[in-house]
C-alpha cells in the first residue's frame, strides 16, 4: 500500500514540528558535562532533610524550591571550604506538576528525598539567587543533571574494576 506524498509531508511536518519542540527543552550537547566539569564543589553526600522555600500561588513561577540539608560523606572536588563529616545546604527545585507539559527549559532535577545518597556537583550561590540570599545554600551546577544516585555510582565503578577470579 502507497502512502500518498500529502501522508508523508503531513508526517514530515509534524515530526519536524515534535523535535523542535523536544530541543527548545534542552541545553546544546556537551552542556552539563561542561558544567560538572566547571563545578566547584564535587560531593558526596547523605541527604538529612528536605524543606519547602516559597510556596506560590498556582500560575505563577512554575518552579518549586527546596533546600536540602546533607552530610558530606566523600570529596571528589573542592574549593577548600567543605570537608567530610560537613553538613551543607544546597538549593534544589522541580516544575509544578500541572506546569509541566509547558516547561522549556534545562532538565528538571529529581525529587531528592531524605536518605538520598550519592554524588552531587555545586556552586557557590548567585548574589541574585532567590533561596541563598544569606549565603549559605549552594546551587545545582548543572541543573537537573546535577545529581548521580550512589547506585549509578557502584555500576560505574564495578564496569570500571577489572574481572578477578
Amino acid at each position: 500500500m502507497k502512502a500518498s506524498y500529502a501522508t508523508w509531508l503531513t508526517i514530515g511536518i509534524f515530526s519536524l514540528s515534535w523535535a523542535a519542540e523536544e530541543t527548545l527543552a534542552e541545553l546544546p550537547p556537551g552542556t552539563y558535562e561542561m558544567l560538572k566539569e566547571e563545578a566547584t564543589e564535587v560531593l558526596q553526600i547523605e541527604v538529612t532533610g528536605v524543606n519547602s522555600v516559597g510556596e506560590n500561588e498556582i500560575g505563577q513561577d512554575p518552579l518549586q524550591r527546596f533546600i536540602c540539608t546533607a552530610k558530606v560523606t566523600g570529596i571528589e572536588g573542592s574549593s577548600g571550604e567543605v570537608a567530610i563529616g560537613d553538613e551543607i545546604n544546597f538549593e534544589t527545585w522541580t516544575v509544578k506538576p500541572h506546569q509541566r507539559e509547558n516547561f522549556v527549559g534545562p532538565a528538571i532535577p529529581p525529587e531528592i528525598p531524605a536518605g538520598w545518597r550519592g554524588k552531587v556537583y555545586l556552586n557557590p550561590p548567585e548574589q541574585n539567587s532567590v533561596v541563598g540570599e544569606n549565603g549559605s545554600a549552594l546551587e545545582l551546577a548543572a541543573y537537573g543533571r546535577s545529581f548521580e544516585a550512589e547506585s549509578k555510582l557502584l555500576l560505574k565503578r564495578r564496569r570500571l574494576l577489572p574481572f578477578r577470579r
